[in-house]
């Protein structure tokens, strides 16, 4: 197969993506859309930069989730499963399984070390009126703030591996098992068609499977989260944007890569425009709400220009001490 068409790169995410095109149905059927809790501090800087910082994984509380993923993905490879999806790969072409696991191998390090990361939050209009929670517990802190983006960019078919979005799964080795199997399952029935694919570009999909499984798997006891990941891995795949740089984050000097939200037209980051994407902003649990919502429409007026009044809102939870 010398060139791919949109119909064949659907078809490849419901082979190697089952869990992704699941839950991408739900938030299009549902109208979902995604939020970031962070700070006001934080939701500020952000406004006047118009830009989004991806922070490694390593200096977020979800490194240790990384490890968790690859000790399920581990225990699911030394199972039956694991046998069969080397059976799989092996006829879609000869030693398949050998080439996708050195290279798996080769790219575990910048997996575990050269990860970034930003976490968002399923949001639904059940959602509009507070937000949820746990989540200001969790993450807002005592100046809490939810950053409401419309789904349409985290869907993107061209961004590639520039910052590529995808559901967490909440699983145990159980429910792990079984989305592995499905996975397995699906190779297997399709390896005709996976077998007149070119060869690199089967094993990069594989891999990136692989690669995907390990980031986005969670203990089952966060699943009230329902989180997705937007994840850059720049040694495994290089690009040019997100572009990295060195800041000072709650005094640990560390790169962070810094995603654009003023949007490029006609490049693939086109959506990726804060006047476009924004849906709201709801201020959480804080000590003073209205002057924190004041504050804010002043930066987002400057930010976008319009309709600033209309995108604020007050969540009502009171703080406590």
């Amino acid at each position: 197969m010398t060139s791919l068409t949109p119909d064949d790169d659907e078809k490849l995410k419901r082979i190697f993506h089952p869990y992704l095109c699941e839950r991408r149905s739900l938030v299009e059927r549902e109208g979902i859309r995604f939020a970031h809790y962070t700070s006001a501090e934080v939701l500020t800087s952000i406004l006047r930069r118009k830009q989004i910082w991806m922070r490694n994984a390593q200096t977020m509380n979800d490194y240790s989730e990384i490890q968790y993923g690859f000790q399920m993905l581990q225990g699911a490879l030394e199972s039956e499963d694991g046998t069969s999806l080397q059976i799989a790969l092996d006829k879609c072409g000869a030693k398949i399984f050998e080439e996708v696991d050195r290279k798996f191998q080769e790219w575990k390090r910048a997996l575990q070390f050269d990860t970034y990361m930003i976490c968002l939050s399923e949001h639904t209009r059940v959602d509009d009126a507070h937000g949820r929670l746990s989540m200001w517990r969790a993450y807002g802190g005592r100046n809490g703030v939810a950053l409401v983006l419309k789904s349409d960019a985290l869907f993107n078919p061209d961004a590639g591996p520039a910052a590529h979005a995808s559901p967490v799964l909440y699983a145990n080795e159980q429910v792990f098992g079984q989305r592995f199997a499905q996975f397995v399952k699906g190779i297997s029935a399709e390896r005709n068609y996976l077998r007149e694919l070119d060869r690199s570009h089967l094993v990069g999909r594989i891999v990136w499977a692989l690669r995907w499984m390990v980031l986005a798997t969670k203990h089952p006891g966060f699943a009230e989260e329902r989180e997705w990941r937007v994840v850059s891995s720049p040694t495994a795949y290089p690009t040019n944007s997100p572009v990295g740089e060195i800041e000072a984050v709650q005094g640990t000097p560390q790169v962070v890569l810094k995603l654009s939200l003023q949007g490029n037209p006609g490049s693939v980051l086109d959506k990726l425009d804060i006047s476009k994407l924004l849906d709201r902003i709801i201020v959480g649990p804080c000590a003073f709400p209205g002057v924190t919502a004041s504050a804010l429409h002043t930066v987002l007026a400057n930010a976008i220009g319009h309709f600033a009044d209309q995108k604020i809102h007050l969540s009502g939870i009171p703080l406590r001490n």
